[in-house]
């Protein structure tokens, strides 16, 4: 629960060392009814991977500074 990683289409606008708040939306898979839901945190960007040739995302690796906090979505 420290931080995560995550895949991104576009290019990010962050540096390393960025410091900034995230939400990140998502819908489980297993919900019931299917809800929409958040994680809110502040993290501070660890890396940034270039997209790789059998993929087009960048990665991002993420340290929670604050959070992660867990919230179904409106």
């Amino acid at each position: 629960m420290g931080g995560l990683y995550f895949m991104s289409e576009t290019a990010p606008m962050l540096q390393p060392d960025d410091i900034a708040d995230f939400i990140f939306r998502f819908m489980p898979e297993h919900a019931k009814p299917p809800i929409p839901h958040m994680i809110k945190a502040q993290g501070k960007v660890k890396r940034i991977e270039q997209p790789a040739k059998e993929s087009s995302d960048f990665g991002i690796a993420l340290e929670f500074l604050s959070g992660p906090v867990f919230v179904y979505a409106d």
